[in-house]
């Protein structure tokens, strides 16, 4: 474990006593690759998990400017975690499966939540926002074709992606831990 502590990568280093497990978190999420190689060469760690942090991601991708990003990866996490609410949510109350709720789309996703109260209006409206503004964005990266006038509705739409990815976190918390 000393090894560890003397390089460059991690933020912290703790173990559990009487164990070899330990906790580490990176100084930089791009580390991450390196930092498994390496983990994976210790003789001394046997078993690994790794939990990026996304919130972060998102939040590192739009203070560096990296738009696309933060909104693309933001729209991927509102359909991962939405799916993984609604399947706890629904889980014995009516006939539908997993399977089901797999192939929504995110607009669904978002609409589901909103229409089993499970997000306010407010959360709502800006998630459906956020998705419409990742749109839009695909379309004009993939034809280099960005207006100064759409770039400051990305910028400025930036807050309304974060609390409501930060919200969608914490309900997902409190329905898995149920």
């Amino acid at each position: 474990m000393e090894e560890l502590r003397k390089m460059d990568l991690f933020k912290t280093i703790s173990s559990a006593p009487m164990t070899n497990v330990l906790t580490l978190s990176l100084k930089d999420p791009t580390d991450l690759y390196k930092a498994v190689r390496i983990i994976k060469n210790n003789p001394s760690v046997t078993v690994y998990y790794t939990e990026p942090d996304y919130l972060k991601e998102v939040a590192d991708s739009i203070s560096s400017g990296k738009y696309f990003n933060a909104y693309t990866l933001c729209i991927s996490l509102y359909e991962s975690l939405g799916k993984k609410i609604l399947i706890k949510h629904f889980k014995g109350n009516i006939n539908l499966s997993s399977e089901k709720i797999d192939k929504l789309g995110v607009y669904s996703v978002i609409v589901m939540l909103y229409t089993q109260n499970l997000i306010q209006e407010g959360s709502f409206s800006e998630m459906v926002n956020v998705n419409n503004l990742r749109n839009d964005l695909i379309h004009k990266f993939m034809t280099s074709m960005m207006s100064e006038k759409f770039l400051k509705k990305i910028k400025t739409n930036s807050s309304k992606l974060t609390r409501s990815l930060e919200k969608l976190y914490e309900i997902h918390e409190g329905v898995t831990k149920k």
